[in-house]
């Protein structure tokens, strides 16, 4: 009989602390930056703009739209190394190696960018330097070791536990302890030479009790009562699959439905209705003359319909397609929890990207985040490693 997996070592506090600040902040990092790029166009952004390019000097080498721009680029990136931060922190929160990696880059990195505001950066930055120091203490490094699966290193305090309650070396045991047994005397041993008899001379070899023979038929194992199966080990997996697993696909699915069918009937509409589209813009003079004095002509009108409508299948295709993970998900596959995470991941990016457009990928990304984190949380692991190793 096989012995069940140890279970993993209890988490350090100091990576939760660690981990739980980090995607706090990256969340609102997020959020902030999404609001920033919503606002880029509205008039009090605009004249804030204006007066600081007078400011600088600059109003006569850029215009306030090519700054705009900018800014808005900038924000962009921002929020998908926000997202980026919020992963690696959960998987980190986990015992990803990578992860740790991961958020030692981009935590001091992003702490010390703050240091561009002044006196009032200086906090953000230690949070960021204290959150770094705190995943590479000597607990929090022995205990990603052990969730490796390589050696853990102990931390001091464990090493002089252990060091103070080892036993003494071999060769060197106590003969002279009152009641000590001799090394003739244990189970097993040899029996002394009789006398005329050598120690250089070989003793007939003698055959030594089994203890690990099985019981005969009918027989009971040894320490189980009569009529009784031994006791088994409790399982370190749990056996009912988790709320948080259930969340996460329920999400995952509802969203790919919803979203998947959205973009592709929009679709579908644009590439089937594209010439009653043109038919239209032809028969109304107002748009045809607002199309000559853009110096748009109605064949590229007619292209970027067809390659919208194009475009918008293979996003709702691809969103639908999230519905197989979804179900693998619910079935315990580890594979189809990998590939849910990573369409979350694309689908809080597109999310980011639409939420410029008045907030409107918002729902997006943080249906991705929650799914990420659902999928993460609690015994989720554990039970998917159950699944895996056909304990569950």
């Amino acid at each position: 009989m096989t012995s069940a997996p140890a279970p993993p070592p209890p988490r350090p506090r100091a990576v939760v602390v660690a981990c739980r600040v980090v995607v706090v902040a990256a969340l609102f990092v997020l959020v902030g930056s999404v609001a920033s790029v919503a606002q880029l166009d509205s008039p009090q952004i605009a004249a804030e703009i204006d007066r600081a390019m007078i400011e600088a000097g600059t109003a006569d080498r850029f215009d306030r739209e090519t700054l705009a721009e900018v800014l808005r680029w900038l924000l962009t990136v921002v929020a998908v190394l926000a997202v980026s931060t919020v992963v690696f922190g959960i998987f980190a929160a986990r015992g990803h190696g990578p992860s740790r990696i991961a958020l030692t880059v981009l935590v001091p990195a992003g702490g010390l960018s703050w240091l561009v505001s002044g006196w009032l950066g200086l906090l953000p930055a230690l949070l960021a330097v204290g959150c770094v120091v705190l995943l590479w203490l000597p607990d929090s490094r022995a205990w990603y070791a052990a969730v490796r699966g390589g050696p853990a290193s102990p931390s001091p305090v464990t090493r002089g536990v252990a060091m103070s309650s080892s036993a003494p070396p071999p060769g060197h045991e106590p003969h002279d302890r009152p009641g000590a047994a001799s090394a003739h005397d244990q189970p097993g041993a040899p029996p002394p030479p009789q006398y005329g008899q050598g120690y250089g001379q070989q003793q007939p070899p003698q055959r030594q009790p089994s203890y690990e023979q099985p019981p005969a038929y009918g027989q009971q194992p040894y320490g189980a009562p009569y009529g009784q199966q031994p006791l088994q080990p409790p399982s370190p997996y749990p056996a009912k699959r988790p709320g948080g697993v259930t969340a996460a696909a329920v999400i995952a699915i509802v969203m790919s439905v919803l979203t998947g069918g959205f973009w592709l009937v929009i679709g579908l509409f644009m590439v089937s209705g594209g010439d009653a589209i043109i038919e239209a813009i032809r028969d109304d003079a107002n748009l045809r003359q607002q199309l000559d004095d853009s110096g748009v002509t109605l064949a590229q009108v007619e292209d970027s319909l067809g390659a919208f409508g194009a475009g918008a299948i293979v996003a709702g295709v691809v969103f639908l397609l999230t519905l197989v993970p979804a179900i693998g998900v619910l079935r315990g596959s580890n594979v189809a929890r990998v590939g849910l995470v990573v369409l979350s991941v694309f689908t809080v990016v597109v999310g980011v990207v639409f939420a410029f457009a008045g907030g409107l990928g918002i729902p997006w990304v943080l249906a991705g985040i929650a799914t990420i984190a659902l999928l993460f949380a609690g015994s989720a692991g554990a039970w998917f490693a159950g699944k895996k190793a056909g304990a569950v």
